[in-house]
């Protein structure tokens, strides 16, 4: 990377989220930091990211001393809920991780409430607001697969929320048909005996998108994208995937 005065820096970063409390993070913190210079011999800037709920915790400092021999560590320390005031600048922000935060924020809350009404309004309002970014499918896709991660729907509420995102998805490339195909297999089939209307419904609008996938998965290809992370995107098989590969390099 490159620091503001122009000059180039080869520096690895730790990151290190906590959901928890925990007495000894700092020494952990510490430990981390050193094996990791111990073996790269790089200059090692550690971050840790708090997403408990107790406000006062805030580690960001490992220290010990004996006999005259001292050791100060400072790391620095990002506390997730100092953002809950921030969440209307979080949401006219057009950075990524704004999302990520608002997500999180959003998952902490919902471990405090009871219903999953309650988790299908918000991921509905966090799906409307990434959609209304009008960012690239790709950026779109991983921020999907994280929200959808970090809010699990019962069963019967993610049908729901698939009609749902249909109706305020407007553009035509936009795709979220790795998302539904996961549902889709993970989902045990007897959810969708008593809802055959809106399983056809739902079959359809995926089945249109298909042309789509493959254009996608096209692009994806020619820019030397690997099989794996072109399924990912797309949920089209790696069979298909080789033969579109192959069909690119006549």
């Amino acid at each position: 990377m490159y620091k503001k005065d122009g000059a180039e820096i080869f520096v690895l970063i730790h990151i290190e989220i906590q959901g928890q409390q925990e007495a000894q993070f700092s020494e952990r913190m510490y430990v981390y930091q050193y094996l990791l210079f111990h073996r790269h011999h790089v200059p090692i800037v550690s971050i840790a990211v708090l997403i408990d709920g107790n406000k006062s915790w805030r580690p960001s400092v490992y220290q010990t001393s004996l006999w005259g021999t001292k050791l100060t560590f400072e790391y620095n320390m990002i506390k997730l809920l100092d953002f809950q005031v921030q969440c209307e600048s979080l949401e006219q922000s057009n950075n990524s991780f704004a999302i990520v935060i608002l997500a999180q924020l959003a998952a902490m809350e919902l471990a405090k409430k009871q219903g999953a009404a309650n988790k299908l309004a918000t991921k509905l309002a966090l799906t409307k607001l990434l959609f209304s970014k009008g960012w690239a499918p790709i950026r779109v896709n991983h921020l999907l697969k994280f929200i959808d991660w970090l809010i699990l729907l019962p069963s019967k509420l993610v049908i729901e929320y698939d009609a749902a995102i249909h109706d305020f998805n407007e553009e035509p490339y936009m795709t979220y048909v790795t998302q539904y195909q996961r549902f889709l297999i993970n989902r045990d089939k007897g959810h969708w005996l008593h809802e055959g209307e809106l399983k056809g419904e739902l079959k359809g609008k995926l089945a249109g998108q298909r042309e789509t996938q493959r254009a996608i998965a096209k692009q994806l290809l020619v820019k030397g994208q690997t099989t794996a992370f072109v399924a990912d995107i797309t949920g089209l098989s790696a069979i298909e995937i080789e033969s579109l590969h192959k069909e690119t390099q006549h």
